[in-house]
């Protein structure tokens, strides 16, 4: 079965499904986008071996925004 991610985000974001409103739940997705972006930056430190060489926001964009990616376990 094929879901696309736009739908899968939208049924999501159900009140009846999550118990909070649309509203809450946008503020809630970006109160944690931007505590998982700070977990990940020592992530991606050990992955490139060091400091970024390149200025922020360079390079390749990713495909997938904070809510569609999956967490990794480590």
């Amino acid at each position: 079965m094929i879901v696309r991610l736009t739908w899968a985000r939208a049924a999501c974001s159900r009140p009846a499904l999550s118990g909070a409103s649309r509203a809450h739940f946008g503020e809630l997705s970006a109160e944690l986008a931007s505590a998982w972006e700070t977990a990940r930056q020592p992530a991606l430190c050990g992955a490139r071996g060091g400091e970024r060489r390149r200025a922020e926001g360079a390079g390749r964009k990713p495909k997938l925004v904070f809510l569609e990616r999956r967490p990794q376990r480590g």
